[in-house]
């Protein structure tokens, strides 16, 4: 059974955020200063196309695993976990969306990667 699922958010998005969540385009590039909300940001469209979108495949990457963890885990844990809309499966390295399966029975999920070779690095 397809699905969404509603994530009422009490956000104050700055201006290029906002631009970031409403790009409806393949690619977006979003870059600048430490601190600028680009992590807030990719995290929070990640969760709500997964929301929206059933069976959505996604990926959240990071150079090292330590920042990958740090910069992510612990937020979406408490954005998803917290309020059961999502669950950690370990063994897939991803958040799983039970409610929001595709007509396939495929629920969306957001994967984490970071770069196991250093020399894959740009």
């Amino acid at each position: 059974m397809a699905g969404t699922v509603d994530i009422q958010l009490d956000i104050n998005p700055q201006p290029k955020q906002i631009e970031f969540m409403l790009s409806n385009s393949r690619y977006t590039l979003y870059g600048g200063a430490r601190g600028g909300g680009k992590s807030w940001s990719a995290r929070t469209k990640l969760e709500l196309l997964a929301a929206r979108y059933p069976g959505i495949q996604q990926c959240l990457t990071r150079r090292i695993r330590q920042d990958l963890y740090k910069n992510h885990m612990t937020d979406m844990i408490k954005d998803l976990e917290n309020k059961e809309i999502a669950f950690w499966r370990d063994k897939e390295s991803a958040f799983i969306f039970p409610y929001c399966k595709n007509s396939m029975g495929v629920p969306a999920k957001i994967f984490f990667e970071f770069c196991r070779d250093p020399h894959m690095m740009l």
